[in-house]
């Protein structure tokens, strides 16, 4: 699956108001509502994939679909640790908590649940 956008909404998620319709890249990832458990100490909250306009530039955070490739969303990952700083701040004034090095296992966790590391074990003696 792929994890570009289509650029429809103008103002709010969902109001389909926008006259671009250009392709929207995939650029980082970014949780929503993001919360560290007082007992288990880790955090969590949903997992979000921040896109931009490849015709009008715009940054818009999208929820990630049940059909995402998860494989597809790590590699994601990795680009989102790599980003530049003036693209990070341009993301940190427009209000998305860009995905940190801090905030990997979140995403990890989020993906594969808890136990993620016994299944990317398991995945690599395959290999």
């Amino acid at each position: 699956m792929c994890l570009w956008s289509k650029h429809v909404d103008l103002h709010t998620p969902g109001d389909r108001r926008s006259d671009c319709c250009a392709r929207m890249k995939p650029m980082a990832l970014s949780f929503k509502n993001y919360e560290v458990n007082l007992f288990t100490g880790r955090g969590s909250g949903e997992l979000m994939i921040v896109h931009q306009c490849i015709n009008c530039d715009k940054i818009s955070p999208n929820r990630i679909a049940g059909d995402d490739n998860e494989y597809q969303i790590i590699s994601l990952l990795e680009e989102s640790l790599c980003l530049d700083e003036n693209t990070r701040n341009k993301m940190t004034y427009l209000g998305i908590d860009v995905i940190t090095h801090e905030r990997k296992e979140a995403v990890l966790i989020s993906l594969f649940g808890i136990n993620y590391k016994e299944q990317f074990n398991r995945i690599e003696k395959k290999f």
